[in-house]
């Protein structure tokens, strides 16, 4: 459902695997969403989506160093409380 004057009342995405997850707006008239594994863009009055195609720089990832490991102490009970 679109909140306008009138309200539209339209089903986006038919026949794609859509993947719940917000929608975003380019503008008035052009929406971005997740559906077949890809980032997906279509005009409000098309039928038909068109993926959006776009390139990322992964930057390879520091390894850190392993967990020191601290050694475990047994917590002795010298005097053990009174019971009352």
């Amino acid at each position: 459902a679109i909140l306008s004057k009138p309200v539209l009342v339209r089903t986006m995405i038919e026949g794609e695997k859509f993947i719940p997850s917000p929608v975003a707006w380019r503008d008035r008239f052009r929406l971005l969403y997740t559906a077949d594994g890809q980032i997906r863009s279509r005009n409000i009055e098309d039928r038909v989506s068109r993926p959006v195609h776009f390139r990322a720089m992964v930057r390879s990832l520091v390894i850190s160093p392993p967990p020191t490991e601290i050694p475990q102490r047994e917590l002795t009970v010298d005097t053990p409380p009174e019971r009352h």
